[in-house]
């Protein structure tokens, strides 16, 4: 493939790894534009970018919104964040329309906070340009001990070492902090799950996340569950690990079931 005779592509189901938008593909003008969507609904509300993206304090920037639509980000109260905060984001549509999901008016209230206004189920921060960073999703969030814990960081941080191929971090239910990070990892091949590797792999957290953002248990498999899209249903984890955790009596694990 010539990549010379590329001339605009594009990056959509998460966000662009800082390691590519860091490379000279990533800064080349109007080459990699970082849609950063999780549902097709949000290319009504976000345009791509392209040229200046890609280097500095600009890396992991998605998009800006678009007229009739203004984005927000709000607490968990809705009450409007300053810019540079993270929360959960929000858009307004100046139409007053918002978004409706069809046959299913429960969706469509629990979408809006107000007339017009209404979320796609991210979190992310507005900067001072007006530019929008999605960071993860409402439904990923993790709450340990009060704090909010968006895991998206703590997956980008584990998928630099070279043991992990693809890792998902979950909450799962925790005695004392009501819940606990915890972190599925996908081996690489030829990679070897256990007690030392799982030490290995809080050591390297330690360097590159503060430490509530860091898992407090590592389980290790041969492949996440995915679903048709590619996706890994997280859904699926958090049943099969919180089964895991809280049990009282052997039952057959789940294939990713392998706590170190």
């Amino acid at each position: 493939i010539d990549l010379l005779q590329f001339q605009v592509g594009e990056i959509e189901g998460a966000a662009i790894m800082s390691e590519v938008e860091e490379t000279d593909l990533g800064r080349e003008e109007d080459l990699l534009a970082d849609a950063t969507r999780y549902r097709e609904t949000l290319w009504a509300v976000a345009e791509f970018l392209g040229g200046d993206n890609g280097a500095g304090d600009s890396v992991g920037r998605a998009s800006r919104a678009v007229a009739p639509f203004e984005a927000l980000v709000v607490d968990e109260e809705g009450n409007p964040l300053p810019v540079n905060t993270e929360g959960r984001l929000y858009f307004r549509d100046l139409t007053g329309r918002g978004i409706i999901y069809e046959g299913d008016p429960q969706k469509t209230a629990d979408a809006h906070i107000a007339p017009g206004v209404f979320t796609l189920g991210e979190i992310g921060k507005i900067d001072d340009d007006g530019f929008v960073y999605i960071t993860d999703r409402f439904s990923d969030m993790v709450v340990s001990g009060g704090v909010n814990i968006y895991p998206a960081e703590s997956e980008q941080a584990l998928q630099r070492h070279p043991a992990v191929a693809d890792v998902a971090c979950i909450g799962v239910p925790d005695n004392e902090m009501g819940e606990k990070l915890i972190a599925v990892v996908q081996l690489q091949p030829g990679s070897t799950g256990g007690a030392e590797l799982a030490a290995e792999l809080d050591a390297f957290c330690k360097d590159a996340l503060a430490g509530y953002k860091r898992p407090r248990e590592f389980r290790f498999t041969d492949a996440l569950p995915r679903n048709a899209m590619g996706k890994v249903q997280k859904n699926l984890l958090r049943d099969h690990n919180e089964r895991a955790d809280c049990r009282t009596t052997a039952t057959k694990p789940a294939p990713w079931d392998s706590p170190h």
